[in-house]
């Protein structure tokens, strides 16, 4: 025979573990849903069908180029369905990571980027044009460098053809 306390404790452990299920399930299925909302496409296919890799790094409008070292590893470029263009980057720097974070996060400000966050390793901002970028700064084991530096830009749709 199973005491109370003990059939308390094993029922509450079950709702517990039903509970983290639910809000996984939630979580993963509200982030396929902005996904596809955000990229504009709705199948991996039509998603992955665009994506160009990059051969040197792409100079960003509004975003600023660190001052330091900086070796470009790769990189891809994504046209979405809604106009925005997505860029990941790949680069690594032979200074520290807080060094480089710290730099990145003051140059946003200076170009008018609205920090959103900047906890841990990472700077998310938005730029007054509508573009948005988040950096990752990891340390590195590679000899010779200190920082892997990830960036991700989307590139806001432009709202008029430039006149010529």
């Amino acid at each position: 025979m199973v005491s109370g306390q003990k059939l308390t404790r094993k029922a509450l452990s079950i709702l517990t573990v039903s509970i983290c299920c639910l809000l996984t399930e939630r979580a993963v299925g509200q982030a396929e849903q902005n996904k596809a909302r955000f990229s504009g496409l709705n199948n991996s296919q039509e998603r992955n069908a665009n994506i160009q890799e990059l051969k040197d790094a792409p100079e960003l409008p509004q975003l600023p180029s660190y001052s330091g070292k900086l070796k470009f590893l790769r990189g891809y470029i994504q046209p979405t369905g809604k106009g925005w263009t997505v860029y990941h980057v790949s680069f690594m720097t032979p200074e520290e990571p807080l060094k480089v974070k710290d730099w990145y996060e003051n140059a946003l400000t200076m170009y008018q980027w609205k920090i959103l966050n900047s906890a841990g390793q990472t700077i998310t901002a938005n730029h007054k044009d509508g573009h948005m970028c988040t950096l990752i700064f990891n340390p590195c084991t590679k000899p010779g460098f200190r920082t892997r530096m990830g960036l991700f830009y989307s590139l806001a749709p432009r709202l008029s053809s430039p006149q010529d």
